[in-house]
């Protein structure tokens, strides 16, 4: 079986290309970028490239499908993004049966993907999350701005939604006054067609916890605590440890997956409420997530795992390190700009002091300390992430 890894331009799918190559299973590596860093692994056996689901979702599909049935063997294909993974799923129909899904019913995934429909979920099945305003009308959220305590939350309902066949990209907003409520509001709606939500900003611990389910059953786990992201505010992380799992997380966890009788790969996202110590639903990553590498270096190689599972090979449970802790070295450095940068744009919350970041930062070596794309035994993608950086700057 032919192991087909997608969005090849993310340190995530690298760490699949060299899980799955150091084990001399064949990977062929695709992006929509000509410099993705993963199509340049040594354990890349093919690249190629694809439409960006973003220009055209047809395109993409089509590109996708042609793909695996150039190979005379079967296929198992690894999504790492929305934009991607969301499209295969929709179209799952349309693939030869050489492609071997692991795939949730359409409709738990659209339940996974969709950020309004995950949190009503929670509500049901007693998950706390933060105060959030579910908006049937633009025209209501004028009216809600003197209710709601600042800094808020404006979270798009999907990370990717298409229109007229084309992807849009929707990022999450903290904004700090009703003026800013409204302005960024409006701007999220026009450029997603979809009424985001209002939720209030949660001060605490960013922690997720990782699966790999078969049909609701869980065939393993894992957990992290992030301890630097990309924004001073928290989301994607640059640096994050492993740590045990917490009995609540998985509790919430598993009565959201099983609900959704997930199958494959999830990460279930919270922040431990500093002020309450309660765990509070973010979203659900129903695919594979950025901080993969983590749960390969401490022990459960997940990539390998669903690989055998597509095999319809028995899987056991491994037993993974805690306080091993791995690093996106280009991201962090992106951390500390910005706050070096000193905008501090949300004046309600503590900014990092400039000082205690640069030590942080400058902890280069470490006893349990790995990096997600810097390797001596692969190379070339470090250096194909910064043309790639290089060139979206230009662009």
């Amino acid at each position: 079986m032919i192991a087909i890894v997608l969005d090849g331009q993310l340190q995530s799918a690298l760490a699949v290309v060299r899980s799955l190559g150091e084990t001399e299973i064949k990977v062929f590596c695709g992006s929509h970028s000509r410099l993705g860093m993963s199509l340049f692994s040594t354990y890349c056996s093919k690249r190629f490239y694809y439409t960006s689901p973003r220009i055209s979702e047809k395109q993409f599909v089509d590109d996708v499908a042609a793909i695996t049935k150039s190979v005379s063997d079967d296929v198992i294909i690894y999504c790492f993004s929305d934009e991607t993974y969301l499209p295969i799923s929709r179209c799952r129909e349309y693939f030869s049966s050489s492609v071997k899904f692991i795939l949730p019913a359409a409709s738990d995934v659209e339940t996974a993907f969709d950020k309004e429909k995950t949190l009503r979920l929670a509500q049901q099945n007693d998950v706390p999350i933060p105060k959030t305003y579910f908006i049937s009308s633009a025209d209501e959220v004028k009216k809600l701005t003197a209710d709601i305590e600042y800094p808020a939350v404006i979270k798009p309902k999907h990370s990717c939604s298409w229109h007229n066949d084309r992807g849009y990209f929707g990022s999450v907003s903290l904004v700090d006054s009703p003026v800013d409520l409204i302005a960024e509001y409006e701007k999220i709606y026009q450029k997603t067609k979809e009424l985001p939500l209002i939720q209030e900003y949660i001060a605490g611990e960013e922690c997720g916890a990782f699966f790999l389910f078969d049909h609701g059953k869980v065939i393993t786990e894992f957990a992290h605590q992030r301890i630097r992201s990309i924004s001073p505010y928290g989301g994607a992380s640059t640096v994050r440890k492993s740590i045990v799992m917490p009995e609540d997380m998985k509790d919430y966890s598993w009565r959201l997956l099983k609900n959704l009788n997930w199958h494959g790969p999830a990460m279930v996202e919270f922040k431990r409420d500093g002020a309450t110590d309660i765990l509070k639903l973010m979203e659900i990553n129903g695919r594979w997530w950025g901080s993969l590498p983590l749960a390969v270096y401490s022990g459960v190689d997940f990539p390998y795992l669903f690989y055998k599972m597509a095999n319809g090979k028995i899987i056991e449970s491994p037993q993974y390190k805690a306080d091993i802790i791995s690093r996106h070295l280009l991201a962090d450095i992106k951390n500390l700009l910005t706050i070096f940068s000193g905008k501090n744009e949300i004046k309600s919350l503590p900014y990092p002091e400039k000082k205690k970041a640069l030590k942080e930062f400058c902890k280069i070596f470490g006893k349990n300390l790995y990096y997600d794309v810097e390797s001596l035994a692969d190379p070339i993608p470090f250096y194909m992430e910064i043309l790639d950086i290089i060139s979206k700057f230009k662009k």
